[in-house]
């Protein structure tokens, strides 16, 4: 009888302790903020750092676009490489404009992160000065990929952090830029730019490729065709019958 009376004594313990066991949920939230942006216009290629910050609790893919104006004409727009940010993540996103005149401009900036957008203008950008650039750089063995392009830049003297920026392309494409880093006289690299097209139709392509200081900068007018491979059927043949080459 004891034994029984025990028994039943512990299973109401039991039921009153899952009575108090509350469940949680905490709602997934899409935010973001911009934490900070800074504005280097020291010389011909102005240097626009953003900092996004991951507010909420959902991670996500971003995206930064700079649009910059001289008055009310938009004169440049430039897209930063894609990042990933997990809640609490702050990311910098490094974006280049070939500013080719002194004057006063004005900016926006907005940020593609996940399904949502976070937008801000008024900013100002003053240009003091520009530099009588010298052409430098060359491309070569440019090639267009379905989603990217590729390509040699070969400088004929030491260059400090070069830059790549798509000037024009397809309207509604995104295009990001590259950094390329210090170079020496002679010397050659390749550089990939990753793009988006949506509906791909061959087109043309003005990149600037400058260094930081401005003081070295080529334009190069391209055309995006992509080139046939020959023996892209006979790969997908033999991958159909798992011998991938």
């Amino acid at each position: 009888m004891k034994g029984i009376l025990t028994a039943l004594l512990l299973l109401m313990f039991i039921g009153t302790v899952n009575a108090l066991v509350i469940k949680v949920d905490v709602a997934e939230t899409l935010k973001g903020n911009v934490s900070s942006f800074s504005i280097n216009s020291s010389s011909n290629i102005v240097k626009l750092p953003i900092e996004f910050y991951d507010t909420g609790s959902v991670a996500y893919l971003a995206r930064v676009r700079i649009y910059v104006y001289n008055d009310t004409d938009l004169i440049f727009s430039g897209w930063s490489a894609e990042k990933a940010l997990k809640p609490g993540d702050r990311k910098l996103f490094d974006i280049f404009w070939p500013a080719t005149d002194a004057g006063n401009y004005t900016a926006k900036l907005r940020i593609y992160f996940g399904n949502e957008i976070f937008e801000q203008g008024g900013f100002r950008i003053q240009v003091n000065k520009t530099v009588q650039a010298e052409d430098v750089f060359d491309v070569r063995d440019f090639k267009t990929h379905d989603d990217h392009v590729d390509f040699n830049i070969i400088s004929r003297n030491d260059s400090s952090d070069a830059v790549v920026v798509p000037l024009k392309y397809t309207s509604g494409w995104v295009f990001e830029q590259a950094e390329v880093g210090s170079m020496k006289a002679g010397e050659s690299k390749r550089v990939t730019l990753h793009y988006i097209s949506g509906v791909w139709t061959p087109g043309s392509l003005k990149l600037v490729v400058a260094s930081n200081s401005g003081s070295f900068y080529t334009e190069k007018n391209l055309e995006m065709k992509k080139e046939t491979d020959l023996f892209e059927p006979i790969r997908q043949a033999l991958c159909m019958i798992k011998i991938c080459i």
